[in-house]
């Protein structure tokens, strides 16, 4: 399970799960009395898709997220790439 919106459950199949919001203080109660770790995770879809949303986005903005992507093993340069 991790923090992100909505609340997911990944398996160990790698299936991941998505729980409707208003379960999610009891989705954390089971993984805390079944010891299921609860993890945060980079949003690197919502990373990647920064730029295209109705704001307004500067050069530091767009470098900070190009680091962010970076860090989760995705090249900068993946459009030129391929």
């Amino acid at each position: 399970m991790n923090t992100r919106f909505p609340p997911e459950v990944r398996l160990k199949s790698d299936e991941v799960l998505f729980v409707s919001a208003i379960h999610k203080e009891t989705l954390e109660r089971f993984a805390k009395s079944n010891k299921i770790p609860i993890v945060s995770r980079v949003d690197t879809w919502g990373f990647i898709c920064e730029e295209f949303l109705d704001t307004e986005f500067s050069d530091e903005d767009m470098e900070q997220v190009y680091q962010l992507l970076e860090h989760e093993g995705l090249d900068r340069d993946f459009e030129r790439n391929r």
